[in-house]
């Protein structure tokens, strides 16, 4: 969390179980500025560099280690030791072979930590995923990361997202330049997956609570908020039972943002 200007960020390890000796040298800045954390892990330790504006309050950070098998070990060892547990045998990430007595085992996939972070609009679990992406792939680099990822819409989906630049790995950000055409030809091809009817559910779960849409049609769609910026993507079944994909950005939202909501709305129920 932000501090006093100009003084470090204050931080807590979560639960107080952290293998890692944190390094903190971030550093708060005034209200209204552009802010920016940079977290990685050296060894044993986790360096947190950067600067968080006053107005931004509590939020998650994390890093991504390239070797978690090692994380995961020292985060159990930890746990075991606070419950008085000695490890006389092995903690794995393979299976073990018969010869051992196994005590407990836990699996979780890729796609299960997606559904959640789609449920919960959850950045953090978004960027992690791109930063485990990352170094399963041998990727040192964030931007080596995200081109990677272009080129997998391009292989994958036939969507150029050349011109484009990711350097947040989720929601909007003031670093992140996408055209509405690039959010609508990935929309597009996404329409044509097998499983596109679980996409639309996890998509309008959260959305039906979060917007301002009191109409009885369908609707599915995401919506984000920046100073000054206002915007929705998703899809939407018109009276024809047809579905519709569509991306609203409003940049320079100056003055009453319910003018915008509005404006928005109006937009989307003129296809209707």
């Amino acid at each position: 969390r932000p501090t006093k200007k100009n003084e470090k960020i204050e931080v807590t390890a979560k639960d107080k179980i952290i293998p890692y000796k944190i390094n903190n040298s971030a550093l708060t800045i005034g209200r209204n500025n552009f802010d920016r954390l940079s977290c990685n892990i050296d060894n044993n330790v986790l360096n947190i560099d950067g600067t968080l504006c006053q107005g931004r309050g509590k939020l998650t950070i994390g890093a991504v280690t390239s070797n978690n098998y090692d994380h995961v070990k020292q985060i159990l060892t930890q746990i075991f030791a606070k419950k008085g547990i000695s490890i006389k045998g092995t903690i794995s990430s393979k299976e073990v072979n018969s010869n051992f007595d196994l005590i407990v085992t836990r699996e979780k996939r890729c796609k299960d930590l997606v559904k959640f972070a789609l449920l919960s609009s959850d950045n953090f679990i978004t960027e992690y995923l791109l930063a485990e992406y990352a170094s399963e792939n041998n990727l040192t680099h964030w931007l080596a990361a995200t081109d990677s990822l272009k080129k997998l819409c391009k292989d994958y989906y036939n969507v150029d997202l050349n011109g484009s630049l990711m350097l947040d790995g989720s929601g909007l950000s003031r670093q992140n330049l996408f055209t509405v055409n690039h959010f609508d030809q990935f929309l597009s091809a996404l329409a044509q997956e097998k499983n596109f009817a679980n996409i639309l559910y996890l998509i309008g779960k959260r959305s039906e609570s979060n917007t301002n849409f009191n109409y009885s049609h369908r609707l599915y769609a995401k919506t984000g908020t920046l100073l000054d910026v206002i915007s929705i993507a998703g899809y939407f079944y018109n009276n024809k039972k047809e579905l519709n994909s569509f991306v609203i950005v409003v940049n320079n939202s100056i003055g009453n943002k319910n003018t915008y909501r509005k404006m928005k709305q109006e937009i989307i129920e003129q296809f209707l």
